[in-house]
């Protein structure tokens, strides 16, 4: 990917000779191409995503806070995904931007009606709690921004004792007996996947029919993992594959590997592993470790237009979770 990356702003800055043309030559137009060409403009994605490049190769210099006005503060933009390039580079931008700007981004973009932006500040909560270390009021304000859906980034990224206790509230139910969960170094949560994963309602409804649901007819289709002897969880071979966590798993450092319910990202070559399991009645894969991006918890978002209800959804969870330990037991004695 680094590679990838490199060689794609090569190209571009073959044609730019100050930073005004590089300015310049960013557009807002959301239907450019991911191609790279000589004297050809680049979307806003894409222009954040290869500003550590531009910074590495460019022959002029780059003004990082000029470059932030003209590609995140845009108010009526339809992008998307502004936040994750932010975050992930934040300890190179953090330096072009005074404490209180960096407050004001973070919550330009919590506040954007657009959960893609929110969901990646969730994942990269730890980053943004150590900037802010100590200041509770904002972190606070923060979490008021989270939904259900961002549970599972945030668990995967802080322990759950410095989750504000506000928001520890709201999820009460979705997270059960983690005082309990076993320690492992061996599952790994990352920041980024290599392969793409939805995670729409149809993900919830293809786990529900492959796993939990005997009558349906895709039952089965579905892969068990185990990791070193361990059953922890299942991936559904039909439509995107994903896995879901079939119990709760800990980090050295106090935050969840797993959780129970959770349903994560894995790499592609996990995926191609199994990629022929389709037709089998609950395969299994052994695997030494596994490497998960988190997702959200499963019925964690309103089906289409039906509006958000706190305790019906965590009911609808909880009955997943019971059907879940029932297809567990019979899978394991199976075994």
């Amino acid at each position: 990917v680094y590679q990838r990356l490199y060689g794609k702003a090569k190209i571009f800055l073959d044609n730019i000779h100050s930073f005004g043309d590089l300015l310049d030559s960013i557009t807002e137009d959301i239907n450019m191409t991911s191609q790279i060409s000589k004297g050809q403009k680049i979307d806003i994605s894409i222009a954040l995503e290869l500003l550590p490049f531009f910074i590495r190769q460019a022959t002029f210099d780059i003004d990082i806070k000029k470059y932030l006005e003209r590609t995140v503060f845009i108010n009526d933009s339809d992008w998307e995904n502004r936040s994750k390039f932010i975050l992930r580079y934040f300890d190179l931008i953090k330096d072009s931007l005074d404490r209180e700007e960096i407050k004001d981004l973070i919550i330009f973009f919590a506040e954007k009606n657009n959960s893609n932006e929110q969901e990646y500040l969730a994942l990269y909560i730890k980053k943004i709690m150590d900037y802010f270390d100590g200041d509770s009021d904002f972190i606070e304000k923060l979490f008021t921004h989270f939904r259900h859906s961002d549970l599972l980034k945030i668990l995967s990224g802080i322990p759950i004792s410095k989750i504000p206790e506000s928001y520890q509230k709201k999820i009460k139910g979705w997270v059960n007996n983690s005082e309990q969960a076993p320690i492992s170094d061996d599952i790994i949560s990352v920041r980024s996947v290599d392969d793409y994963t939805g995670d729409c309602t149809k993900m919830d409804y293809y786990h529900s029919k492959t796993l939990l649901d005997p009558d349906s007819e895709y039952y089965g289709q579905s892969v068990l993992i185990y990791i070193k002897g361990k059953l922890v969880g299942s991936i559904k071979t039909q439509r995107d594959m994903s896995m879901i966590a079939f119990d709760n798993f800990m980090s050295f450092d106090g935050t969840f590997a797993l959780v129970k319910g959770g349903v994560y990202a894995v790499p592609k070559k996990i995926k191609d592993q199994i990629s022929n399991m389709r037709d089998k009645s609950f395969p299994s894969i052994k695997l030494d470790s596994l490497k998960v991006y988190p997702l959200r918890m499963i019925n964690s978002i309103g089906y289409y237009n039906d509006p958000w209800d706190d305790e019906k959804y965590l009911d609808y969870f909880k009955e997943d979770m019971a059907l879940l330990d029932h297809t567990k037991r019979i899978l394991i004695g199976n075994d």
